[in-house]
This record gives structure tokens, C-alpha cells and sequence, in this order.
């Protein structure tokens, strides 16, 4: 399972000292589904920076935002922050 997690970080992740480690949350069912966020605000902070509002829409409905950063042709997942809350990822 470790290793599955450590490709997934390397494969959508950005590479950056995160402060609880690289834990990643995996539960059944998964914490995030798509299909249960809606998008509601995208903003281009910089050509190398993008943030996505999501919001939940059953459960807890918290408001969520992604930070993506653009390296080597990619987007990736920098963090994700939940309203009040601070970064997880």
C-alpha cells in the first residue's frame, strides 16, 4: 500500500516538504469523489499557479480549494484546503 501512495504523490503531487508526511487519506469509500464537488470559482493567480473552489455537496459540504502548480508541462496538486482548515495534503 506504501508504495501505491508514493506513486500516486509522485505521479500528482508536487515535491515539497509537507508537515504530517505524505499520509494521504484512504478510506472506504474515499474521502473525495467528483462526483460530489461541484466547482464553483477557478482563478489564475499566475501563469504557474491556479486555484479551484469546489464545493461539497452532501456531508459536511465544506468549501474546498486545490491549489495547482504548472511544472515540467504538468498540473499538479500543491494543496487542498477546507474552509476553516488548513492544508491536508
Amino acid at each position: 500500500m506504501r508504495e501505491f501512495r508514493e506513486q500516486i504523490f509522485n505521479e500528482f503531487c508536487t515535491t515539497k516538504e509537507r508537515k504530517h508526511g505524505r499520509l494521504g487519506s484512504f478510506s472506504d469509500p474515499p474521502e473525495y469523489d467528483p462526483r460530489k464537488e461541484k466547482i464553483v470559482a477557478v482563478r489564475a493567480c499566475s501563469p504557474s499557479r491556479v486555484e479551484v473552489e469546489a464545493q461539497e455537496r452532501t456531508g459536511f459540504k465544506r468549501h474546498n480549494t486545490y491549489v495547482l502548480l504548472r511544472r515540467k508541462q504538468m498540473w499538479l496538486i500543491d494543496s487542498k484546503k477546507s474552509k476553516g482548515g488548513k492544508s491536508i495534503l
